[in-house]
């Protein structure tokens, strides 16, 4: 049985009573529900602006004592560190702690690949950072970000387990971490780590790039050889 059947059983037909029993739920509906939804409405664009307000603070590069101030860091935060003197820029987990602690993948001629914890400042040094979760870049992928504190627990088992490995402590069949500047740097380490599958947006766009430079020498030396070839046929015509 709907509403009008209702009204109509209560009022006993009575069409003036319908009539007003309806302008006077028309009139609650006004000031009760209205408000509701303004009030629902107003909300959600509390939370959006909030969110674009967080996604502006992420989105900019600041030096480590701008980033502390700024009060954003977070346990399991990603941190994107610009190299200036590098193509690439540097990724490393925030696991916090007394002395602003992060865990990640380098390299070097000296000491090959490590997975290391380091002071924020100290791996920061004088460059710029930005805190980066790489949502949109994960949610392109069908990925789904864990909570920061499951990420930095993994970053935390990643370190422990090469420490081990370091050691000998470990099977001899588990697989050695090895750093690979296109198939898995640091960002494959932190995204690994945060997505539970490495992405790397950097390797991604070098290697397109690469691609289109090889075409574009493969255009060059192909125009440049039909030029030659050019050449080569007018030159037979002037000596004949």
């Amino acid at each position: 049985m709907d509403l009008s059947q209702i009204i109509r059983t209560w009022t006993n037909g009575n069409a003036y009573v319908e009539l007003f029993l309806y302008i006077f739920l028309a009139v609650i509906a006004f000031f009760v529900v209205f408000p509701f939804l303004q009030g629902t409405s107003e909300s959600s664009e509390f939370v959006s602006q909030k969110l674009e307000n967080s996604a502006k603070c992420e989105s900019e590069f600041k030096s480590y004592h701008d980033l502390k101030e700024a009060g954003l860091l977070q346990r399991g935060d990603l941190i994107e560190c610009e190299r200036v003197t590098w193509t690439y820029d540097h990724w490393m987990i925030y696991v916090g702690g007394d002395d602003d602690g992060v865990i990640h993948l380098t390299t070097s001629r000296e000491k090959g690949t490590e997975i290391r914890r380091d002071k924020l400042k100290d791996a920061v040094k004088s460059s710029k950072c930005r805190i980066n979760n790489l949502h949109s870049s994960a949610l392109e992928r069908g990925l789904l970000y864990q909570s920061r504190e499951s990420v930095a627990q993994r970053a935390w088992e990643e370190y422990a387990k090469f420490q081990q490995q370091q050691q000998g402590f470990v099977n001899e069949d588990a697989e050695a971490v090895q750093y690979h500047l296109m198939n898995f740097n640091c960002e494959h380490f932190v995204t690994y780590c945060a997505f539970g599958t490495p992405f790397s947006d950097q390797a991604d766009n070098a290697k397109d790039k690469e691609i289109i430079n090889n075409i574009a020498d493969r255009v060059a030396s192909s125009i440049h050889s039909v030029s030659e070839n050019n050449q080569n046929t007018n030159n037979e015509c002037e000596e004949l």
